[in-house]
């Protein structure tokens, strides 16, 4: 059976809203947005929700979005809760980069929307820290 997919591909951040940042583009982990340190290299990056770039395309449902944004991940589930809300899609989402995503991201993604069984796995590769959640929905 063939299946005709539709891709689009957007080179921008995810956040809440739309936005702009400058990156500060250091080596591995210590890179991050919104930091003024002037000894690093800056690129300014556009960010928006994704349900913001999901209205305004023919846009049918999600079945899975990964979240793994370098420690915006709250920001990016805020603005992509209308499309939770809407569609349950399947979830994974990276909770190893700030403390306290571990309890306050499936919070989040159960006040959005109810309808979610929630798994934590660790895999065993490098780096060793990488703990995702899964939010898989109840009715699918």
């Amino acid at each position: 059976m063939t299946r005709n997919l539709k891709f689009e591909l957007y080179n921008i951040g995810v956040w809440s809203e739309e936005k702009t940042f400058y990156f500060d583009a250091k080596s591995g982990r210590s890179s991050s947005i919104g930091r003024d340190d002037p000894g690093a290299p800056s690129v300014k990056i556009s960010v928006n929700a994704i349900d913001n770039i999901l209205k305004s395309n023919d846009f049918l449902g999600e079945t899975l979005i990964k979240y793994d944004v370098e420690g915006a991940e709250f920001e990016a589930l805020l603005g992509s809760a209308e499309t939770i809300k809407k569609y349950s899609p399947k979830l994974i989402v990276s909770l190893y980069h700030r403390t306290e995503d571990i309890f306050k991201l499936m919070i989040l993604i159960n006040d959005i929307n109810p309808n979610y069984n929630f798994y934590m796995r660790k895999h065993k590769y490098i780096p060793c820290w990488d703990l995702n959640l899964y939010a898989i929905p109840k009715n699918k």
